[in-house]
């Protein structure tokens, strides 16, 4: 029953897109004063929609959160903050890797809440070009003693590298046996999810909270 479920999602996402430009034609324009026009008009290119914000959040973070996002009093000028949100990433969320013949593509949901993966890959390609890896350091050849301790310093490096030994072996079992190897999401401070992102490196990396910030960033005014 799969294509009944994506007929009903499709018909219910369409029907909400209908009444949501419905709500837009009918919506009273807001005069925005010269100097919140001059500081719309400084935010970068990459920081607007396809369809921009003007004076209000988007239609989709007012269905994920009312009391952050709707109203008519979501921008308080006496505030320290609009809206507070948080990321935090989950790696018991994980999807294991097909084996033997590729799967066929998972379906999506008309409303997902899922970043797509190239938005993913493009931030990454952004963020790799813009701040490449250091390069490992030499280790030294010569042994000693830091400053307080009664134990050299080879000692403690091969304690040191006996944990990160561990932990590469439990990275190299997570990226070969799952496809995505956990989640990292957006959520407001009412514990309400804004946008989710598969992870498919073995650890937390910057790039995935750069392109959830991103997102949220092309659903608000500029004046937020």
């Amino acid at each position: 029953l799969q294509w009944y479920a994506t007929l009903e999602d499709t018909k219910s996402h369409q029907l909400q897109e209908a009444i949501n430009s419905m709500q837009e034609n009918t919506r009273p324009v807001v005069e925005v004063d010269d100097q919140e026009a001059h500081s719309a008009d400084d935010i970068p290119a990459h920081n607007q929609t396809e369809e921009p914000v003007n004076n209000h959040p988007s239609e989709y973070l007012r269905e994920r959160c009312p009391a952050c996002f709707g109203g008519s009093n979501w921008h308080q000028p006496d505030e320290i903050a609009d809206a507070i949100v948080c990321i935090d990433a989950c790696f018991t969320q994980k999807c294991q890797k097909s084996q033997g013949k590729t799967s066929s593509v998972p379906h999506d949901h008309p409303s997902t809440i899922f970043v797509p993966p190239a938005d993913v890959a493009d931030t990454q390609s952004h963020v790799e070009n813009v701040q490449p890896a250091p390069p490992k350091p030499k280790e030294p050849l010569a042994d000693g003693f830091e400053p307080g301790m009664k134990v050299s310093a080879a000692i403690l490096d091969e304690c040191y590298e006996s944990f990160q030994a561990t932990d590469s072996n439990c990275v190299k079992a997570s990226t070969k046996f799952f496809a995505n190897t956990g989640l990292m999401g957006l959520l407001c401070h009412h514990d309400q999810v804004l946008w989710l992102v598969n992870m498919t490196s073995a650890s937390e990396k910057q790039y995935y909270a750069l392109c959830l910030l991103e997102h949220l960033f092309k659903n608000i005014p500029a004046t937020m």
